[in-house]
């Protein structure tokens, strides 16, 4: 019998705080989804799993388990499409029964068929397989779901809908508790200005009584220094009261996590729509000269519309995007009519960005501030404050990668004609798709989309759909 178990296991990377914190639990049969924000620990726990890692507390000890099977985020590519050479590996591995298998992302890049034939497959699977994805689908084929989130974890045994309901329920509870300490705090200052309002209406009106009274100098004099100590030990215990509210606050916020929006200005908005793009006839070509589709491709958009590329694994929808960007490798025939404008490719690599330099070097550079203050200040409003702006890119999780390359886009001085997303949407979590999602919605130039995500699909306001045949020759 086979068994994974992990003893209060702790880990971090020397360059950050703690990731996992004694974590514990036993996995003996079947499929477990590690689910959770981005960040929150999923690969660097299945890498602990196969001892690729080794934690600074605790224990990882196998039973029974001799070999491991291990697939990455990234595809191996050459001749093949990323999704084809996802499909390749995969096939390899689901062969054999005997071995513990780790996926990270096993669904990124699969066509709709190919998702399909991998959910049936880990149903019939009869090995442990531990699986990051943030899949719905796939999600429901696992018999157990491991959330992994702000260095804790919690076991749900539960179709997909009743975990995310169990999830909204806690967020729910956690806006609720900020919403209340905000209340509190405003509440709690009230009364401590009433206070210090009344203690020093009393000293006031002692001391417009004290000459009447008959009372000597000395004792005046000894009632007005009394009154000053009760009027600042009243501050001193406001200031207290409201530092420790103030912490209580933050922690609440800090354990809700960044919430962050993109706005486009409506200048930039009006700039944008005055993009247009259209293909008349277009045919790309292989290498050996076989046309590619089975019929060539038009199409029109313009300022804000938002077309969807689809067609199976290997059907050249990367190519046809990278074709429009003026790619002359691409032996075509056809015409490509754009207005002048840059067009932003984003894609799960981020290679347009250095991965080594601090975040707030690349914002200075890329959008011309020349003030490290200015371009701090501005990175704290998108969720990169303090210390986080030191990071370099390649340390992002890969929602903090698309956070940051929206704030990038977004506060842009000379806005961009068009965005192109080449299954950009890759390995981000629920709510950082959404957020991307707005994001492309908002965005007042032309969108073109490629994505084999039926669930963020749904999210965009696709107006137009190209499917793309492979021609039969190929």
């Amino acid at each position: 019998m086979q068994v994974l178990q992990l003893s209060e296991v702790s880990f971090s990377f020397p360059s950050g705080g703690a990731l996992l914190e004694g974590l514990s639990l036993s996995l003996n049969s079947g499929v477990t989804a590690l689910a959770g924000p981005n960040g929150a620990g999923k690969t660097t726990l299945m890498r602990l799993m196969m001892h690729d890692l080794i934690p600074q507390r605790g224990s990882v000890a196998h039973h029974g388990i001799t070999e491991f099977g291990w697939l990455a985020q990234s595809a191996l590519t050459g001749s093949e499409s990323s999704g084809q050479a996802k499909m390749r590996r995969l096939s390899e591995l689901m062969r054999d029964n005997k071995r513990m298998l780790f996926l990270d992302e096993p669904e990124t890049h699969l066509d709709y068929a190919n998702r399909r034939w991998l959910a049936e497959a880990l149903r019939r699977h009869r090995g442990i397989v531990v699986m990051a994805t943030h899949d719905p689908t796939l999600i429901d084929t696992a018999d157990a779901v491991l959330h992994i989130e702000k260095k804790r974890a919690a076991l749900y045994r539960m179709p997909y809908a009743e975990y995310i309901g169990a999830i909204e329920s806690r967020d729910a509870r956690a806006v609720a508790a900020i919403d209340k300490a905000e209340q509190h705090l405003k509440n709690e200052a009230k009364a401590q200005r009433m206070r210090v309002e009344r203690q020093e209406k009393r000293s006031l009106n002692a001391a417009r009584r004290a000459p009447n009274a008959g009372i000597p100098r000395i004792m005046r004099g000894l009632m007005k220094r009394n009154a000053e100590k009760t009027l600042g030990k009243i501050v001193r215990q406001n200031h207290e009261r409201s530092e420790e509210n103030a912490e209580q606050l933050s922690a609440l916020r800090a354990e809700r996590g960044c919430e962050t929006s993109f706005a486009f200005t409506g200048e930039s908005k009006a700039q944008s729509q005055k993009a247009r793009l259209e293909l008349n006839n277009l045919q790309l070509y292989h290498k050996n000269g076989v046309a590619l589709w089975q019929k060539p491709v038009s199409f029109s958009a313009q300022g804000g519309d938002k077309v969807a590329l689809q067609g199976k694994n290997g059907a050249g929808k990367s190519m046809l995007l990278k074709k429009i960007l003026g790619a002359r490798s691409l032996e075509s025939t056809g015409e490509i009519f754009r207005t002048k404008g840059e067009i932003r490719l984003i894609d799960p690599t981020h290679s347009a960005l250095e991965p080594d330099t601090p975040l707030f070097v690349l914002a200075q550079q890329m959008l011309g501030i020349t003030e490290t203050g200015a371009a701090r200040r501005l990175m704290g409003g998108y969720g990169f404050a303090g210390d986080a702006a030191l990071r370099s890119f390649a340390t992002l999780s890969a929602g903090e990668k698309m956070r940051f390359h929206l704030l990038l886009i977004a506060q842009r001085p000379e806005p961009y004609a068009g965005i192109f997303s080449d299954e950009a949407e890759t390995g981000l979590d629920r709510k950082t798709r959404a957020l991307y999602a707005d994001f492309l919605n908002a965005f007042g130039g032309i969108t073109l989309v490629v994505s084999h995500d039926a669930g963020f699909m749904d999210l965009l306001d696709i107006g137009t759909r190209v499917v793309l045949d492979m021609s039969p020759d190929l």
